[in-house]
């Protein structure tokens, strides 16, 4: 948390520590970002509330 953003929270997670199972990904972020045609579009829109600016060579 700090000044400018005290409602989120963030976790970390030390790799000696986590088990294989202890953490399951969420399907609906599962984006392949190098698919121009849904993939990359889903990125940029999530970032576009962050103000990251996606750029791609």
């Amino acid at each position: 948390m700090s000044r400018q953003c005290n409602s989120d929270r963030a976790y970390v997670f030390f790799g000696d520590r986590v088990m294989p199972g202890d953490i399951t990904s969420d399907t609906a972020y599962d984006w392949a970002f190098g698919d121009e045609d849904s993939g990359l579009q889903k990125l940029i829109v999530f970032c576009e509330v962050l103000k990251v600016d996606v750029h791609v060579r």
